[in-house]
């Protein structure tokens, strides 16, 4: 569960991840795949800033409260410069293939033959 034992984020991050695979999916335009892809990797990082917290129950010992497990933290951060980067990289090769095409609906583009 989340901090104060609410599964809110664990929702929140499957809505998210179900909204960027519904729009890779559907969507015709390039760019909006790209922001759907982005809505996709912004589930998975709150995903696992979900799993970082842990209440009381799960600590190591006696006297902490509660405590926060780095492993996830680190993979979210991780997860966040990725998808920067993937997501910058996408949106370039997206633009090209507007600049060569003339459009950015996938069905309207050559289908890879030479013009």
């Amino acid at each position: 569960m989340g901090a104060e034992g609410t599964p809110l984020p664990y929702y929140l991050a499957s809505i998210l991840v179900l909204l960027g695979l519904f729009g890779i999916l559907t969507l015709t335009h390039l760019a909006k795949k790209v922001i759907a892809f982005l809505f996709f990797q912004a589930g998975t990082i709150l995903f696992f800033l979900a799993l970082t917290f842990r209440g009381e129950k799960a600590a190591p010992g006696p006297a902490a409260a509660g405590f926060w497990n780095p492993l996830p933290l680190s993979l979210a951060l991780l997860l966040i410069a990725v998808s920067t980067l993937v997501g910058l990289t996408l949106l370039m090769l997206a633009s090209h293939l507007r600049e060569r095409e003339g459009t950015w609906e996938e069905e309207k583009m050559n289908g890879g033959t030479a013009p």
